[in-house]
């Protein structure tokens, strides 16, 4: 069943790509603007997608709220697109007959994911137990956090994940928990966005209180963890007042003048260690690359888009402007898997652990 699906649904893109692209070069070939172009893509595409896949991909009857579920998930291509055939075209001046395929390549594997959850719904989650898991040096499962427990939590304040399964963020969790250190009296989450996370944290790790900050109030009502507004420079608590603290993908977000002031502010109010899941590349594609990511990721909460993505060395060099020391990096984790994993390479994601020097 699951070969099926894969063939099919490689038949059904490939067909999708050939009239995205076809679309893109008759309207640049009419003189029309890229953006255009990339819009009306967008509607023949989404339109004939649609249809295809419920037909032939899942066999789900067409239904308005399938198909408006499947124009919102598709729409996640039109910055998306609009972004890489602009690197090819214009910024690097290939033709447009070899930029909009090679633009079309990175979406491939983002649109099986957001195809599946449109069209299939909660039938295309990956059921608990189903992925692999990986193992320490002595052949010990690491304390993985259950993708359904977390569901449940989230669940409970964003709506979003009463149908979608969080495998990201449980990996993201269980990272951390690889690199934890005994129990915290007191958790700082910087940067927490929703609160959804730092709740999280709250029900699922050896801490006693957990504290959410961001510069943005984006925190869900329902959160029962302390929730605070900051100028993004000062913490509003005392020196020392916190055991630990926790980094979730926000350092590339952070300006990189400011990311040693911030690190150096967290460890005035922090006494241990800090916590850091992000993102390391390794050169330009791996920087678009996760701006593709960061965008699927944060658009559906409001999140920041900008952002500038630090090397291992950079990340060395951080540490020790900050006056911290890279005391452990947790094991690779499969967040992704198949043609998503060619496209956005499982090492792009990286969980540290920033001890005091």
């Amino acid at each position: 069943m699951i070969a099926r699906t894969t063939a099919v649904y490689g038949l059904v893109a490939g067909t999708c790509l050939l009239l995205h692209n076809a679309t893109i070069i008759a309207a640049n070939g009419a003189g029309a603007p890229l953006l255009a172009g990339v819009l009306l893509s967008f509607a023949v595409v989404a339109l004939s997608g649609y249809a295809l896949h419920s037909r032939l991909t899942f066999r789900e009857p067409m239904r308005l709220r399938g198909l408006l579920q499947y124009g919102l998930a598709m729409s996640a291509n039109v910055p998306l697109a609009f972004a890489t055939t602009w690197v090819w075209h214009t910024r690097v001046g290939m033709p447009m007959i070899w930029a909009a395929p090679l633009a079309s390549a990175c979406m491939v594997a983002v649109n099986f994911v957001l195809t599946r959850w449109a069209v299939a719904g909660r039938r295309g989650a990956i059921e608990p137990g189903k992925r692999d898991m990986d193992l320490n040096a002595d052949g010990v499962a690491p304390p993985a956090v259950d993708e359904r427990e977390l569901q449940a939590i989230l669940a409970a304040h964003l709506s979003l994940y009463r149908g979608k399964v969080p495998h990201y963020q449980a990996l993201m969790l269980s990272s951390l928990r690889e690199l934890w250190q005994g129990r915290h009296r007191r958790l700082l989450d910087v940067g927490g966005g929703t609160g959804a996370i730092a709740e999280a944290m709250a029900r699922l790790f050896p801490v006693d209180e957990v504290q959410a900050i961001d510069v943005v109030d984006r925190f869900c009502p329902t959160l029962s963890v302390g929730t605070a507004h900051y100028d993004g420079r000062h913490i509003p608590f005392a020196d020392g007042y916190f055991d630990a603290a926790t980094l979730n993908n926000v350092v590339h977000h952070v300006p990189v003048a400011e990311r040693a002031a911030l690190l150096r502010e967290i460890r005035r109010t922090v006494a241990g260690p800090v916590y850091i899941k992000d993102h390391e590349r390794r050169g330009a594609i791996d920087h678009w690359r996760l701006t593709a990511l960061d965008a699927i990721g944060n658009i559906p909460f409001g999140g920041m888009l900008w952002a500038r993505y630090l090397t291992a060395t950079e990340w060395q060099a951080l540490a020790d402007e900050a006056g911290y020391r890279i005391a452990a990096r947790a094991r690779p984790k499969r967040y992704r898997a198949g043609p998503y994993a060619l496209i956005f390479p499982n090492r792009l994601e990286v969980a540290m652990r920033f001890d005091p020097a």
